[in-house]
Formats: structure tokens, C-alpha cells, sequence
């Protein structure tokens, strides 16, 4: 039997409790959803080398103090397990993660063995990805003028697609989508994303790589108001306040 979809609700609140967690220096080294057929529902398992050193019952504390802060993760109670990265499933999905160019923040995987247990179906957070999101998320707040304000794209309840952000100013709203990649985007990828974009929104796509040398053949076949942004650290902060200027 087919696992039934995990909602959009439970893949939010889970990046975001992971995103929290991280902020408060929290290691996560791996975190996904499983479906378990014998309560049907879904649970999400993080890993944490806090389990070798503190234990099972006092990391899982941790994580239900981060939980208490927020109601909007009150759907996430009942429902965390807490293992050790020394998991052999824990290291195979690392491996699997790090050998595939993802740059979701999601990814959907199929026969999870976690815990001694498998499961046909699961999602797990590229930890690579949603730390370089994190990262642009403080650029943008270091940056955007005070005038504009900044909100997560899944909670702009008008916003097309699925983007990261959303910086909107008194005439305009900015989409921007983070991209943590190991090689540049390529022609075909910058043309797929800014194919998802009306013609009144505009875009930032920052990206850790940059794009390649045919990439620059886009903005002919897709006119609009877009910009490209490489940034990797504080360094870069430039070039992305110059955008959002440009933009906004």
C-alpha cells in the first residue's frame, strides 16, 4: 500500500524546527520523515551526536524546550524520534544526500532504514541546503531597507510557486530563491525557475555557484525584472543589497 502524502504543514514545521534548532547551535546531522504503517502517520527522526554524548531522553528534552516556544510546531508533539548519527541509515542517506547534486531543502527518498526499522517512504532535509538558506535569510535581513519587510514564501499566501522569501516594499514585491549548489546553474535551470514567476513579481536568484557561461542567454528568452546574485558569505553582501535596490 502507497504511503499517504506527508502535508505541506508537517514539511514546513519540520524545516522550520530544524532551522531552530541550528540557530541554537543544536546539531543536526540528519533529519527526515518516515512513514510508520503500524500507527499511520508520519514521524520525523533527527539525528543528533547529542544522543552519543547526552543520551536519548535528555537530547529529546532539548528539542521539546525549542518546541514549546513556538505553537506553530505544536503538530510536531508526539511525533520526533531522536537517534544516534552512528545509525546505519543515518549514514547511508548522508552519503546518498552528499553524492547527488539536491539543492531542495526537501528531498524525497525511498526505502529509509532508520532505527532498525525501514520505511518505503520518507523526506529528508538537505542539512547543506537549509543551512545556506538560513544563511541568505540574515543577508536579506542585513541588507533590505527599512522600508520593506521580509516573509517566507509559503507564508505570502498570494505568492506564486514556491520560492524562500518574499521582501516586499511600498511599490513591489521581490521573490528570492536560495540555491546551494555544488556546480553552477546551468541555462536550462535559471530558465525552469524564472518560468514560475508572473509578470508582476520580480526575482533574486541567489546561488552559492554562481551560473554557467550559456546561462547568460536567458534573460533574452525571459524578459522580466531578475537578478542573478552569487553570494557565500558576509563579502557578498553587496551585491545582494544592490539587487534588492534594483529591484524593489
Amino acid at each position: 500500500m502507497d504511503s499517504p502524502t506527508l502535508v505541506e504543514a508537517d514539511l514546513d514545521a519540520g524545516r522550520d524546527l530544524v532551522a531552530a534548532l541550528e540557530a541554537e547551535s543544536f546539531p543536526v546531522d540528519l533529519a527526515i520523515w518516515g512513514y510508520d504503517p503500524e500507527v499511520g502517520d508520519w514521524r520525523l527522526f533527527i539525528a543528533s551526536r547529542l544522543v552519543d554524548d547526552l543520551g536519548r531522553l535528555a537530547t529529546y528534552e532539548r528539542i521539546q524546550r525549542t518546541l514549546r516556544s513556538s505553537e506553530g510546531w505544536s503538530r510536531l508533539a508526539g511525533r520526533l524520534t531522536v537517534i544516534s548519527p552512528s545509525d546505519g541509515g543515518v549514514k547511508d542517506l548522508k552519503r546518498l544526500l552528499k553524492a547527488e547534486n539536491f539543492d531542495d531543502t526537501e528531498v524525497r527518498v525511498g526505502g529509509v532504514a532508520l532505527g532498525g526499522r525501514t520505511f518505503d517512504d520518507g523526506y529528508a532535509y538537505q542539512p547543506d541546503a537549509l543551512e545556506y538558506e538560513l544563511e541568505v535569510f540574515k543577508a536579506l535581513q542585513r541588507v533590505v531597507p527599512s522600508f520593506a519587510v521580509i516573509r517566507r514564501g509559503d507564508r505570502v499566501f498570494d505568492a506564486p510557486g514556491r520560492f524562500d522569501f518574499v521582501v516586499a516594499g511600498s511599490e513591489r514585491q521581490v521573490l528570492v530563491e536560495a540555491k546551494a549548489r555544488r556546480r553552477p546553474l546551468s541555462q536550462s535551470e535559471l530558465a525552469s525557475i524564472l518560468g514560475r514567476v508572473p509578470p508582476r513579481w520580480a526575482l533574486i536568484i541567489v546561488s552559492s555557484s554562481g551560473s554557467t557561461a550559456r546561462s547568460k542567454e536567458v534573460p533574452k528568452e525571459q524578459p522580466g525584472s531578475w537578478r542573478l546574485v552569487t553570494w557565500r558569505s558576509r563579502e557578498d553582501d553587496g551585491e545582494l543589497a544592490s539587487a534588492i535596490r534594483a529591484l524593489l
